[in-house]
């Protein structure tokens, strides 16, 4: 969170392991050592731990380690897989996405171990983003027939989830604005997987890029002028593209060159 480290993961001892790099020095640091293998990495709000998940018990659970000196704590251990995660904002709190017969985005306090469920153990939830402000939770549905909905719902449970778009399409990866009002998304609602925003108060939609081939949501960048995201569009691989939301004539720039 302050920009001076970048965690990561790494299979050079054989299995994935997650090491910390210095941006100044270029210095690895390895952080995990398990024989199993642990993975996506997240930083905590004021960058003292990191959440990850491993297989290293009877399943894939949630861990936290301490980056400084790598003390780890088991966060989750149930029959249920976590498959995805990330911190509730200005918290001591890691959101993740628990695999059961559905996927559940469920909440768990590092401070009391509480847990619970932030969506209904009804829906099959594929992706989800915390607000910046920690208020507001984002996340897609599948539906089945090649059809995922998105949905937004306060962290709190004081409000049900309201549904901003249904149908046409899939959505992917939702993002949310800085300032929280607007979610970017990857949806091939318009033929083939391009970069969406939506306005969360009015429903409005734009299409922020109509490329062949596929785009990804990356992330905002800080003031929300703009969006990163990947692209298929001028290689076989993928390129990191970003794109201002003003419209000007410009339109998206390669931001890493091939």
């Amino acid at each position: 969170p302050d920009g001076r480290e970048i965690v990561y993961e790494s299979r050079r001892t054989g299995t994935s392991d997650l090491w910390i790099v210095s941006v100044d020095s270029g210095a690895p640091r390895q952080l995990t050592r398990d024989v199993r293998n642990d993975h996506s990495p997240a930083w905590s709000p004021d960058g003292g731990s990191i959440a990850f998940l491993s297989d290293r018990g009877r399943q894939t659970d949630i861990w936290v380690v301490s980056r400084a000196d790598g003390t780890e704590r088991r966060v989750t251990d149930t029959e249920a897989d976590e498959i995805m995660l990330g911190w509730q904002p200005g918290s001591h709190t890691v959101v993740s996405v628990v695999r059961n017969l559905r996927a559940t985005v469920w909440a768990h306090s590092l401070d009391d171990g509480n847990e619970r469920p932030l969506t209904p153990d009804s829906l099959r939830v594929t992706g989800f983003n915390v607000s910046d402000d920690g208020r507001q939770l984002a996340y897609a549905v599948h539906r089945g027939g090649g059809i995922r909905d998105l949905l937004v719902a306060p962290l709190d449970g004081s409000e049900p989830p309201r549904t901003l778009i249904a149908g046409g399409g899939n959505v992917r990866a939702p993002r949310w604005s800085p300032d929280g009002s607007r979610l970017a998304f990857g949806s091939d609602r318009g033929g083939s997987f391009d970069i969406w925003v939506i306005d969360v108060a009015s429903g409005t939609l734009r299409q922020l890029v109509d490329w062949p081939g596929y785009e990804y949501v990356g992330a905002w960048n800080a003031d929300g002028s703009a969006i990163y995201f990947v692209s298929d569009r001028d290689s076989r691989l993928a390129d990191l593209w970003l794109a201002p939301l003003s419209g000007e004539a410009s339109g998206p720039e390669l931001f890493l060159l091939p």
